[in-house]
């Protein structure tokens, strides 16, 4: 009974709520960027991490985002907010080793395979430590923001900066260092981005410092934005999730690809060699050229790359059950088989009504969950923290 109120809620909400609060929201955000000034803002990580960005400071947006190791990460604070990009060396203190919790506690990949990031960067001739330097020679007062994935800058230095405020992700959402921060921020920090992007957020887990904040903060056209591309570009064939394209049987490939041909992504890294990902700039124009996304197959997700691909403009499919996003689908999206989903490609092909009407929802609800929404409730969320220092 739950399940089947939870389901008419989210009915409801995409059908009748959506328009009103997405458009509310929409101007409001506009509002705040048009009367400026803007926030100023700088998203760090650690000479460890082995993803996001790796560039030199002022970078460009597109310069930064497409230097990235593995995932597109918060791209539309660099296309809205004029972001700035910092690498910082790794500290000892106990609030910035959470990266050591990705072996301790998740037992990812030995301590050595993150270290190793600082002198290379697998398929780069260089590291993380090209780029990397002391948090405390940075002038952090000349920023309103820093948002860090993993906390980046010591308490020691946050709190000589107290008109900043101070944000965090945690990387890894298994480990000890996420659940704490749920309860509250950890040393010298103010505000804990949980990566979720949840239609409803549960009263029991709401707590002020805390802000529902994706570590994809995208909204469909921002990579055209990026790449300097038009939105109305041809498109056609299926781009497949990338633990999809690794999992699927040539059989299974071939189901899909008679429904659709399926986007080519090239050859995969040997599996005796560390592995290395396509190039943002490739992935994204497939994402570009692509009409439909596939998610069939493969691990359960969070959910990144689903964003990522419609903010890109394509359709999404795939199995709600397999990612912790499932209110992005509808039942015509809703595939738990490569046949399935073959069903529903050759449904939107032979109704082109369905197609834009379901695509059209898909981009309203990212552009709501995944920027509009969670950007505002980050500018309130730092107004509040500034107003008690004050």
């Amino acid at each position: 009974m739950a399940a089947a109120m939870g389901r008419l809620r989210l009915q409801a909400f995409k059908s009748a709520e959506l328009p009103i609060v997405a458009a509310r929201a929409a101007k409001e955000l506009q509002r705040r960027l048009d009367e400026g000034p803007r926030s100023r803002v700088a998203v760090v990580k650690q000479d460890v991490h082995d993803d996001l960005y790796a560039c030199a400071p002022g970078a460009s947006a597109a310069e930064t985002v497409l230097s990235t190791y593995f995932r597109s990460g918060p791209a539309a604070l660099f296309t809205k907010l004029a972001a700035d990009f910092r690498v910082v060396r790794s500290e000892g203190d106990p609030e910035c080793r959470i990266w050591e919790q990705k072996w301790t506690e998740c037992r990812w990949c030995p301590l050595e395979y993150f270290e190793a990031f600082r002198d290379h960067i697998p398929g780069r001739a260089y590291g993380n430590g090209a780029f990397a330097v002391d948090a405390a020679s940075i002038d952090w007062g000349g920023y309103d923001l820093v948002i860090s994935s993993d906390v980046s800058v010591p308490a020691r230095v946050t709190k000589e900066y107290p008109r900043t405020v101070w944000c965090y992700y945690v990387r890894e959402v298994k480990t000890s260092a996420y659940a704490r921060s749920l309860e509250a921020p950890l040393a010298g920090q103010d505000i804990h981005l949980t990566q979720a992007f949840r239609p409803f957020v549960p009263r029991s887990t709401r707590r002020p410092h805390n802000v529902e904040f994706p570590y994809f903060l995208h909204y469909y056209g921002c990579f055209h934005e990026l790449m300097g591309r038009p939105l109305d570009g041809e498109r056609h064939g299926t781009f497949l999730e990338h633990h999809t394209d690794r999992a699927l049987a040539a059989a299974q490939r071939s189901v899909l690809a008679r429904a659709v041909p399926l986007f080519d992504r090239g050859p995969s890294s040997p599996a005796a060699e560390p592995e290395v990902p396509m190039p943002l700039g490739d992935h994204l124009d497939g994402l570009m050229s692509s009409k439909y996304f596939v998610k069939a197959g493969g691990r359960p997700v969070w959910g990144n790359s689903m964003v990522e691909a419609i903010a890109a403009g394509c359709l999404a499919i795939g199995d709600p059950t397999q990612h912790s996003c499932p209110f992005l689908f509808e039942k015509e999206t809703s595939a738990s088989s490569v046949e399935e989903v073959a069903e529903r490609i050759r449904a939107f092909e032979a109704d082109t009504s369905l197609y834009r009407w379901i695509v059209r929802r898909q981009r309203a609800l990212i552009d709501y969950l995944c920027y509009t929404r969670p950007l505002l409730e980050l500018m309130r969320t730092a107004e509040r923290v500034r107003s008690t220092r004050a």
